[in-house]
């Protein structure tokens, strides 16, 4: 139709980011596109269409898809076109699976409580110490393209816990993603401490652990299910980060002497 193929420095070209749209080619004829045809030029009846030769455009005015064999342009009347999936769908990311072996861990000690008690007396006594407090153990999912900052649906996931030696997955659970995903829980700890206490001094008394911080890298699969008995998906990669108190427990930190003196 067009006689010779024609070249131009400036153009566009059509990227799929993260496979998450879901592309199919479909059979048609004559002009015809399917629903959902992809464009090939905006506000205009030309779609992106392809044969054994290449891709090419379809026209539905010219009843034909154009392609260049040969350095000239040629139409057919039978072709495929390019469509995409639109619509509501429900997303689900899910086979989680961590990369332990390139786990980023830190560590450092921290102070979880403390409270101070006194013997203001002449005699020593005995003092049962109780300390309470809570943890909270945190969790992040965060994959890596850009493009899926703004998928909404649901995380399949068994978040991880660190048991003194290793991290390590646990139950599997359902986690809000909203172009990421946090989780966490708090653990209750409840230590006692016996102290002999001298006259006139004063304890503090500290209720102590490590917070550990692992980042580990994962793969899983995004699903779109559109409805159709047809899911789309695609596999991700993602950082899982985690964070939790472990070695908890208790123990005298510091003592002193009164200021001021009595008289015993």
């Amino acid at each position: 139709y067009g006689g010779v193929e024609l070249k131009y420095s400036k153009f566009k070209v059509l990227v799929n980011r993260g496979k998450l749209e879901a592309l199919r080619w479909v059979d048609d004829s004559f002009g015809g596109v399917p629903e959902n045809a992809v464009e090939g030029c905006a506000f205009t009846d030309i779609y992106v269409g392809r044969n054994h030769y290449g891709l090419g455009k379809v026209s539905k005015e010219q009843r034909a898809l154009f392609v260049v064999v040969d350095g000239k342009e040629v139409w057919y009347k039978w072709y495929q076109v390019l469509t995409v999936k639109t619509g509501p769908a429900n997303i689900t990311i899910s086979g989680v699976l961590y990369n332990v072996s390139a786990a980023v861990e830190h560590g450092e000690d921290v102070t979880v409580t403390k409270t101070t008690v006194k013997n203001e007396g002449c005699r020593g006594t005995r003092q049962d110490v109780s300390l309470e407090e809570a943890t909270e153990v945190e969790h992040d999912w965060e994959l890596d393209q850009d493009i899926f900052s703004t998928v909404r649906g649901v995380l399949e996931v068994s978040p991880l816990a660190f048991d003194g030696i290793r991290w390590a997955a646990t139950g599997v659970t359902n986690v809000t993603w909203l172009g990421r995903a946090s989780a966490g829980e708090y653990v209750e700890h409840t230590h006692k401490v016996e102290l002999e206490m001298q006259p006139r001094m004063a304890c503090t008394v500290a209720m102590v652990g490590r917070r550990v911080d692992v980042q580990i890298p994962f793969t899983a699969w995004l699903s779109r299910d559109f409805g159709d008995g047809q899911p789309h998906r695609v596999a991700v990669t993602g950082v899982s980060r985690s964070q939790q108190v472990v070695g908890v427990r208790a123990d005298v930190e510091l003592c002193w002497a009164l200021p001021g003196s009595a008289q015993c």
